[in-house]
């Protein structure tokens, strides 16, 4: 489909401390920091209907993923019709946690997340939440660039009906 939507300004949450910046292009009218209550990445205009969850690496993600507040993040996403977690790992990152990780090897021993629960928790927070956590990689930007395009050109095809 053809680009016919006005290039779409990304807002990035304050608090998202290293994070994306995306450049303006034909697309992007570029990046400014706002509030973001629920995710890191939404869309101006669009702060109810998208919303973009970077988690940066494996540890962060098993830092955050028995913790309330993440339950608490993911169940405001159910308001989103678009959204999503975009992971900067890989599944070989996850199943093999915390080998790998940089992680010192005299705290390995004591945590409680390894990769086999990191995993069963990803499936069974995806399905509960039908939250698509997506193993990107070093493409995570990439793929979130690639939402937020298909996400204008549903707004286009739909009348921007915000769908």
């Amino acid at each position: 489909m053809d680009k016919q939507y006005e290039p779409y300004l990304v807002y990035k949450d304050t608090r998202e401390k290293e994070g994306w910046d995306f450049a303006q292009s034909g697309y992007c009218a570029g990046t400014e920091l706002q509030t973001i209550k629920t995710g890191d990445y939404t869309l101006y205009g669009y702060e109810n209907h998208l919303c973009i969850e970077r988690k940066g690496n494996v540890s962060e993600l098993a830092a955050n993923i028995t913790q309330d507040r993440f339950i608490r993040e993911l169940e405001r996403m159910q308001d989103f019709p678009w959204r999503y977690i975009l992971l900067e790992f890989t599944m070989e990152d996850v199943v093999k946690f915390p080998r790998g990780a940089k992680i010192p090897a005299y705290k390995r021993k004591h945590l409680k997340v390894r990769g086999p629960f990191l995993l069963k928790r990803i499936l069974d927070l995806q399905r509960k939440y039908q939250v698509p956590f997506m193993l990107c990689g070093k493409h995570a930007q990439e793929v979130c660039s690639s939402i937020f395009k298909r996400f204008m050109e549903a707004q286009q095809k739909y009348g921007n009906k915000k769908q």
